[in-house]
């Protein structure tokens, strides 16, 4: 690729040159944005009551609209945080076939603003879209929440 920047993270081959790929019709894949609450689902993609064991997760729009997530999707385990699914949210990614949404970036809604939200590890000074402990210090990374600037 030329003029492109490739990064390789945990297995992960990520463009860093900013460039998006792709059409806007047909079955390719296009940039969406919705808003509106994640709901817990199962096998079938029906909705089901959340519970802490809960590893599928869909997308209610405001106009009732349902879109669903990869479970590959790393930044989908955001949604096992039962903080996070309680949270009006503002999801954008590329809608893949079936109403499937891969994730690039989530804001939570309050009072008609929207706020970053991400996980942080003040003694590392790391900043992630997936909680639990810090897979440096081994601390509980804290959810956060800041005005977009």
């Amino acid at each position: 690729m030329r003029n492109a920047v490739l990064c390789l993270f945990a297995g992960i081959l990520i463009n860093m040159s900013g460039g998006v790929s792709g059409s806007q019709g047909g079955d390719s894949p296009r940039d969406v944005e919705v808003q509106g609450r994640v709901i817990c689902i199962d096998e079938s993609r029906e909705e089901i009551p959340c519970s802490d064991e809960s590893t599928r997760f869909g997308f209610l729009t405001r106009s009732d609209e349902r879109y669903f997530f990869m479970t590959s999707d790393s930044r989908a385990k955001m949604f096992q945080d039962p903080r996070v699914r309680e949270r009006e949210l503002v999801v954008k990614g590329r809608l893949r076939p079936h109403n499937q949404i891969e994730i690039t970036k989530v804001w939570s809604v309050k009072s008609g603003q929207r706020l970053d939200i991400y996980y942080f590890c003040a003694v590392c000074n790391i900043k992630t879209h997936v909680g639990g402990l810090c897979w440096c210090c081994q601390e509980d990374f804290e959810l956060r929440e800041e005005p977009i600037e």
